[in-house]
Parts: C-alpha cells; sequence; structure tokens
C-alpha cells in the first residue's frame, strides 16, 4: 500500500502538461467559467488516489487494503481560493497513460 503523500516528478509533469494545453484551447477558462493564467494557478494538497474494484466490494470483505493505486488528486487554487480539482491516473503498471 502506497503511504507516501509527495507525488512523483512524472504526476506533476502530466498535470502540468495537461493544464497548460487546456489553458491554451480555453478549456481551462471555459471549466472554470473565468479567464484565467496558469501564472496565477496553484496545485496544491497531493492526494493519492486509490480505487476497489467491483469484485472487492462484492465478496463483502471492505478491507481498503487491497486498493489499488490510482493516482494522485490536486486541489486548483487561484488567488488562494480553490477552484477545481485535477486528478492524474496510472495504467496498473503505475505508468501514466499519456507517458506510454
Amino acid at each position: 500500500m502506497l503511504v507516501n503523500t509527495t507525488p512523483a516528478r512524472d504526476s506533476v509533469a502530466v498535470l502540468a502538461r495537461e493544464l497548460s494545453v487546456a489553458a491554451a484551447d480555453g478549456r481551462l477558462a471555459a471549466y472554470l467559467d473565468q479567464p484565467v493564467r496558469l501564472d496565477t494557478l496553484s496545485v496544491t494538497a497531493p492526494h493519492p488516489v486509490f480505487v476497489l474494484d467491483i469484485d472487492d466490494l462484492s465478496d463483502g470483505d471492505l478491507d481498503p487494503r487491497g486498493a489499488s493505486f490510482a493516482g494522485w488528486r490536486y486541489l486548483l487554487e487561484v488567488n488562494h481560493r480553490v477552484v477545481a480539482l485535477a486528478t492524474t491516473t496510472v495504467d496498473a503498471d503505475g505508468v501514466h497513460p499519456s507517458e506510454g
């Protein structure tokens, strides 16, 4: 089970790349319903994300140690106000899909 609360550099790199693309094509501004410059956006409070498969739930054993690491979730802030969540995901091998 992952207990580290410091995301790997690749997670931060994937997040930065995706935010840059979303800012450039206007999706980020549309999602936030306000124009935003990347230099005003802060990414804080990384948390590891874990998932349980339906099979894990159906056998009646709700032991969280059976959860699989799935990625990282971050808070996105503008002027110290949380405006969104961003999540990076990893495949079964722990690799971010866009890293291929």
